[in-house]
């Protein structure tokens, strides 16, 4: 999503060390299971020898310190929540993984496919407990009472809200029509909740005036909604060289992303079905590919998705301005937002 190099230097280390700390193996006889964690984590290979390389992009818990260190100046107060942030997101795609039947994620094979779903649950599930303990960890950086339940409570109303998405999303797959508002809906709920929780969050520990705090919900909401219909663009018309995702690879899928459904849509209007009787078979070939990119050339499909992008992209950057801050920390906001929504990959 964002390019995080300078990010990660300077957030990284402390990040992980927190993270690590959250996770850290309590009991000998719990090896496996930490362990589990740990190679979901990046942190460590199937036999669950230790590695040593730079996990992900920790784009959400960036975010987050980000904005605490615009408003506030300082950003290691906010490092549980970053951290709490972070771990959420990770129980959701260990659990997405089992529901979707992904048999492999970064490159990497899943927990469920390497353990079996009952192990990939159960580490879900502890994952998920361990993400609001690390919430409680904000008392040892002295940040107050009220702040700390403000947390609890957008954690909480941020996993509703995944497991909303990942119902619609998963209801979606079995449906011949998807409303575009109820998409936007899903996407919303599952994509863009918990990327504007980080930067509520980032602001309300940094101890921003509630219009500030809603001015930074409102943008992590936009980029959010942005973020997701990039990556639509990019499964269908992205450069699998950049990408790494085989082309066209959400039309093979049979995915409803935002292009297919406004292509659906538009042809459903013109009194056609070609788009519709193609997602309707059972296998797609190299030539059902093709008629499918002809159809969404033919509604103007590509057009419709980037300007939809752009929309987002602009509400996203006038939530930033209308804060009134003004210093390196938002900058950067600034900056990555764009490059964030122009992206490749």
């Amino acid at each position: 999503m964002i390019s995080a190099t300078p990010l990660a230097r300077k957030y990284g280390p402390q990040l992980e060390k927190e993270m690590r700390a959250i996770l850290a193996l309590p009991e000998e006889t719990l090896k496996p299971l930490y362990g589990m964690m740990h190679y979901h984590m990046g942190w460590a290979d199937p036999d669950f020898v230790p590695l040593h390389t730079y996990p992900g992009k920790h784009t959400r818990p960036f975010l987050l310190l980000l904005i605490c260190e615009a408003v506030s100046g300082d950003w290691h107060t906010a490092i549980p929540a970053a951290a709490a942030v972070e771990l959420l997101h990770n129980f959701s795609l260990i659990h997405d993984d089992i529901e979707d039947h992904s048999p492999t994620r970064r490159g990497r094979s899943t927990v469920w496919s390497l353990w079996g779903v009952p192990h990939a649950v159960n580490v879900g599930d502890i994952m998920f407990a361990h993400a609001y303990l690390a919430i409680s960890r904000l008392r040892e950086k002295d940040v107050s009472a009220d702040r700390i339940r403000v947390a609890f409570t957008r954690l909480n109303q941020t996993c509703i809200s995944l497991c909303q998405g990942q119902y619609l999303d998963l209801e979606f797959e079995d449906r011949a029509q998807v409303d575009m508002a109820l998409y936007v809906k899903m996407i919303e709920n599952k994509t863009a909740a918990l990327i504007a929780c980080a930067t509520e969050l980032g602001a309300v520990i940094g101890g921003a005036s509630h219009a500030i705090v809603e001015h930074y919900r409102q943008y992590g909401r936009e980029l959010g909604l942005g973020f997701q219909i990039m990556d639509d663009i990019l499964g269908i018309w992205g450069d699998p060289r950049i990408t790494g995702k085989p082309i066209c690879d959400d039309l093979r899928t049979k995915k409803k992303t935002l292009p297919v459904l406004h292509a659906l849509e538009t042809e459903r209007k013109r009194g056609k079905r070609t788009l519709r009787d193609l997602y309707s078979r059972q296998e797609i070939g190299d030539a059902d590919v093709e008629r499918m990119l002809a159809v969404l050339e033919e509604t103007g499909s590509h057009q419709y998705a980037r300007e939809v992008l752009s929309g987002y992209r602009a509400r996203a950057l006038e939530n930033l301005e209308v804060t009134g801050i003004d210093n390196q920390a938002q900058q950067t906001l600034v900056s990555l937002s764009r490059n964030a929504l122009d992206r490749e990959y």
